[in-house]
């Protein structure tokens, strides 16, 4: 489909395995005993990328399935952000209204840049050239 930005490879595996073992050392010299949750977290991280990414490789093809992609994001970003802050469940009353509200936060850093780039011709809307990133599915060329 195209080149990445980051090449694949056994040097790519061997740098994130030393990152993630010098994270998992800071956890323990910290004395807080973090070690085991920061390799999970990064063990979590990788399948976590590796479904977005598949998934990017499907929507990227069609502006509509890139813009739905991009829309789910900001509602789970969204969604994450108001139980994070409120500390309610996504269940307790009065959750459509905390979303919405964050969503208006989660959107309000990519509109900006949007608004900005687009009259200097720095913004186009193609499926192929776009990069759904949180709360943004315009291509910058």
């Amino acid at each position: 489909m195209g080149t990445s930005v980051v090449e694949l490879g056994p040097r790519l595996a061997v740098v994130l395995l030393l990152l993630t073992a010098a994270a998992a050392a800071g956890g323990r010299l910290s004395g807080l005993g973090q070690e085991r949750p920061v390799v999970v977290a990064a063990l979590r991280a990788t399948v976590q990328l590796a479904a977005v990414s598949a998934v990017l490789l499907v929507v990227v093809g069609s502006l509509w399935l890139s813009a739905a992609f991009v829309l789910l994001m900001v509602t789970v970003a969204a969604a994450t952000a108001a139980g994070r802050v409120t500390g309610l469940p996504l269940r307790a009353p009065g959750t459509a209204r905390r979303v919405a509200t964050t969503a208006l936060a989660v959107a309000g850093g990519a509109v900006p840049v949007v608004a900005w780039c687009w009259p200097a011709g720095r913004c186009r809307c193609a499926a192929r050239r776009s990069c759904p990133s949180p709360g943004s599915s315009w291509a910058v060329r």
